[in-house]
This record gives structure tokens, sequence and C-alpha cells, in this order.
């Protein structure tokens, strides 16, 4: 998304004057070397960070949802460390995130480069991660019309890291399971589990 099209939706002036009175706030002396277009910076990071906020966000959200093909096949897809980057609303720190889908088709597949798109779109925003698997799930279920639809997003809280309990080692594991991957009986969540396993602890 160009940064013209950012300024439409967002109000940029507003964002760095805010952060300059963050800035005057913390007694920084913003007339440093390296606090010199620190407001204008921020503003832009915060334009990019929250671009799942704008209408063009919207549509191109409709436009991965159009490439949706016709297949016969029934076996499980599985898309496995898909990066995205999301907001904490309580602090408005970042929060990196590894995710996981996984779906059982009936009749109709998506293009495997959308499944990223949708996770990077829909995270660029500030929420919280229990809701945001579930928005992802649901959008899936609803446009794809699976069998079955399995989510896993493991996030790093930068929240958790940096400030309260500073607790650097630790990470946050969601999940969404719709369909086939809720009944017992089918093998879909074991076969999901085994397949996404051996990368929920690695880099």
């Amino acid at each position: 998304m160009t940064e013209d099209k950012k300024k439409d939706h967002f109000d940029k002036p507003l964002l760095a004057i805010t952060v300059r009175d963050l800035l005057k706030a913390l007694k920084l002396d913003q007339t440093g070397q390296h606090f010199i277009g620190t407001p204008e910076r921020v503003a832009r990071m915060y334009m990019e960070l929250c671009y799942g906020l704008t209408p063009e966000a919207e549509r191109r959200k409709k436009h991965i949802f159009h490439s949706i093909f016709d297949s016969e096949n029934e076996e499980m897809v599985t898309i496995r460390k898909i990066r995205s980057v999301s907001l904490c609303p309580h602090h408005l720190l970042p929060v990196e995130y590894k995710s996981f889908m996984g779906y059982v088709p009936r009749k109709k597949v998506i293009g495997l480069s959308k499944v990223p798109r949708l996770f990077k779109l829909m995270s660029s925003r500030p929420i919280i991660q229990e809701d945001l698997t579930q928005e992802i799930g649901r959008a899936l279920v609803e446009h794809l019309e699976p069998k079955g639809v399995g989510v896993v997003m493991v996030g790093v809280h930068a929240c958790m890291r940096c400030r309260g309990v500073l607790e650097d080692g630790a990470d946050v594991i969601t999940s969404f399971v719709d369909g086939v991957f809720r009944d017992p009986k089918e093998k879909a969540r074991d076969e999901f589990l085994t397949f996404i396993k051996p990368y929920l602890g690695s880099s």
C-alpha cells in the first residue's frame, strides 16, 4: 500500500504531533541527531503496522478470496511457518507471529500464496491474539467452505519480553478448529498436529 493511500485513512500530521508530545513528556532532547525526524518515522511505522484498519485492506482481503479454484483434492492442505506482525492493543507493542494453517477441501482450494497474504493482512492492526486466531479461522471457513480448518498461531509478545514480567523465553499459542478437525473420530486433527509439531518450537 502506498503512503498516499495510507494518508487518505490515517492522520499522519496528528500522529507525528502525538509522538512529539510523547518525546517531550519523556524529557528527551528532540534536537539531538537521533531524534530529528523521529516523530515522522514513528508515524509512518504505525501507519504501516495498522494497515489492516484501512478500506484498502478490506478490498485486498476480498481480492484474496477471489483466488479460489475447483479441485478434486480431498486430502489435507497445510501451510507452515507463516510470518506476520501485529500490535498488542494494550501497549501498542509488536507481536511477532509464526502461524500454521491446514484445511480439508470440499471441491475448492485457495491459491497457496493467498494464505500468507491473508494472515499478514489480518494481523496488521491492534488486536489480541485470541481474537485474531478466531477471525482468521472463521474467514477461511466462510470463504472456502471446507470439510474442516485448523489454525495455530504462535505469538512472541514484546509487552511480555520488554516490560512487566520480563519473560524473554515465553511464547503464546492459540488455535482455531472447525469441522472434521473437531471430530475425535476423524484423523484430521492428529494429522495436522503431526505436520506442524516439528516446527512449533523452531525459529
